[in-house]
């Protein structure tokens, strides 16, 4: 890039000037040559006379207010002047002669690179203010900007944003997880510092809120349903486990939904619990009133008719159901709830069939005259596994019952051939 020097009076440098330098001649110094001199974008002043400080101080000022770099070279011919150029400074300008042409050339080429690179940091530093209050602009006029837009966002949100805990936390994980995405979406870039304090406290606090209630729902939902539990020992692990939850619903998630599914399950698992110890209740009841059967407590062999009536009324009892709970049990999947009702059920068919073979063995003791008036009784199956589920009292009644009619078997044979025939299975079982 070429430099442009300035010459005043009748100064003729020309022909001593490299080629790449421009001249432009001027008449005197003057505040309009100097504005000019600045329009012109000068490089350096070349004076036929030595400045006065008039002169020094006016091109001082004028550099000074134009935005140009200190260090402006003024060439001076000092031929016929005496004066000290060091008396004369300035701190935009530096005096140098205009006999040291190497000097001249040095000191136009330094101050043109330094001139460029004050007018590029400038325009930059000019750029940017421009931006900046352009920014400020549009800021106090409240149109659209980054943070603005953000802040309007998030007030809409807000606005539209239900203040009850219960309804702002509703509805299903995959709806609640669509909150959660528009909350992060809304708390992204570096704008949301720019927001003011309250409104991204209540940002980052409703944030905060939808991760733990969609972290607590999914820790309830994913655990099993307390039906599906098939030993006693899980069932009593999951309610201390679910009571233990509650410590994680703050009061003000009391009437969400979810801490009333917490409530309700733990309702229903309480209930079946309780449903639970209920029919242990009932089975230990039922087992101890078995046992007595089978230990025959409060029969009188001897009493025949105390026998009947005792048989009929044990029956009875058997027959009545010995469990309310069959809508839990309908849904229990507890190992030893099946266990506690086929060893009721096996014990009250054992002892059933015992009943069968005492009226049935009551029954030929009756004479055939009588038996008319009698119900008929089905015949019993005897073989060992049923004679062996008997108790040692059952067995002893049943062989005291049996007895008197194996004694006059032969004599049945002659008299009641019927009866003889019935008879002869039970007395084979006896002797095997």
């Amino acid at each position: 890039m070429g430099n442009t020097i300035f010459i005043t009076g009748e100064t003729q440098p020309f022909k001593e000037l490299q080629p790449f330098t421009d001249c432009i001649k001027i008449k005197e110094i003057s505040k309009q040559s100097i504005s000019y001199l600045v329009r012109e974008d000068a490089h350096g002043l070349m004076l036929d006379h030595h400045p006065t400080h008039e002169d020094v101080k006016l091109l001082g000022e004028t550099l000074g207010r134009s935005f140009q770099p200190t260090g402006f070279p003024v060439f001076v011919d000092t031929t016929g002047c005496d004066s000290d150029l060091g008396m004369v400074t300035n701190p935009w300008i530096e005096f140098a002669p205009t006999k040291d042409k190497s000097l001249f050339s040095k000191m136009t080429q330094r101050y043109n690179l330094i001139k460029e690179v004050t007018h590029c940091w400038l325009i930059w530093g000019t750029l940017f203010a421009l931006v900046v209050l352009f920014y400020l602009v549009l800021k106090g006029a409240g149109l659209w900007l980054p943070w603005n837009s953000l802040e309007l966002r998030v007030a809409k949100f807000l606005e539209q944003d239900d203040p009850r805990v219960e309804i702002r936390l509703a509805g299903t994980l995959e709806e609640l997880v669509t909150r959660k995405a528009n909350l992060e979406s809304l708390a992204k870039g570096v704008e949301l510092a720019l927001l003011p304090s309250d409104l991204s406290y209540i940002l980052t606090s409703r944030k905060r809120e939808c991760d733990r209630y969609i972290l607590l729902y999914r820790e309830l939902t994913s655990q099993p349903s307390h039906q599906s539990f098939k030993q006693t020992g899980e069932l009593e692990v999951f309610l201390k486990y679910w009571r233990l939850i509650e410590s994680k619903f703050p009061e003000s998630w009391h009437k969400t939904s979810a801490y009333l599914y917490w409530q309700n399950r733990l309702k229903y698992a309480e209930e079946y619990q309780s449903a639970f110890m209920r029919f242990c209740a009932l089975y230990q009841s039922r087992r101890e009133q078995l046992q007595k059967f089978f230990k025959l407590d409060g029969l009188q062999p001897e009493n025949k008719t105390f026998l009947e009536d005792w048989m009929d009324n044990t029956q009875k009892v058997l027959n009545e159901p010995w469990c309310n709970e069959d809508a839990f049990l309908s849904q229990s999947h507890l190992a030893v709830v099946l266990e506690m009702r086929l060893y009721i059920h096996q014990r009250q068919k054992d002892l059933l069939q015992f009943m069968e073979w005492g009226q049935y063995f009551h029954a030929l003791q009756i004479p055939s005259g009588e038996q008319d008036s009698k119900p008929a009784f089905k015949e019993p199956i005897f073989n060992h596994k049923i004679w062996d589920s008997f108790s040692k009292e059952q067995q002893a009644l049943l062989k005291d019952l049996a007895q008197p009619l194996l004694t006059k078997l032969p004599e049945l044979k002659k008299t009641e051939p019927n009866k003889a025939n019935q008879l002869e299975p039970f007395r084979k079982l006896l002797e095997d």
